[in-house]
């Protein structure tokens, strides 16, 4: 049975669920508040507010917790490399030596961009802001997000291996 809590608002009463985190938090789901109420909330500095729901992140600033897939972000940022951790967030474990082995091939083969790609860059202004430049020129050179799932890539090589080129380069 789907927990509730009610909410009452001139002299009207409203059911809210309630939904559960992943380490059992608790939250009034208010998605329709304001729809059903005309009312919105009010939490400065968003202390009691959850934005979504992630099987990939966990946050809890009160506790200071950061965990990525269940991995405190201490440990992945000591002892794991950033194509681990990528691959840890998107595949959700984090891989074994060969696994490792060929992601890496597969980013470092992906992340090459035609040399025409760099006339892109020259053209932005040079106080153009990185994620501007990353974002345009990734689009131009037809790997935008749709194509991307549309081709079965998401979380795929040729696209992470652009991205990864065209922000470093953005930077330059």
């Amino acid at each position: 049975m789907t927990k509730k809590a009610k909410l009452a608002y001139d002299d009207k009463t409203y059911d809210m669920s309630i939904v559960e985190g992943t380490f059992a938090e608790r939250a009034i789901d208010i998605r329709g508040l304001r729809k059903d109420t005309g009312l919105i909330t009010l939490d400065s500095g968003y202390m009691n507010t959850g934005a979504t729901t992630s099987q990939i992140t966990y946050i809890s600033g009160e506790e200071g917790i950061l965990l990525y897939r269940g991995y405190p972000i201490e440990q992945l940022a000591e002892k794991s490399s950033f194509v681990e951790t990528s691959y840890l967030l998107i595949y959700g474990e984090l891989p074994t030596e060969t696994q490792l082995d060929e992601f890496s091939r597969l980013l470092t083969y992906h992340s090459m961009l035609h040399e025409d790609m760099r006339h892109f860059f020259d053209g932005f202004p040079s106080n153009a802001h990185p994620m501007a430049t990353s974002r345009a020129c990734f689009r131009s050179s037809g790997r935008s997000p749709r194509s991307a799932i549309r081709r079965g890539w998401v979380g795929h090589s040729p696209t992470r291996g652009t991205i990864s080129t065209t922000a470093g380069t953005s930077y330059t």
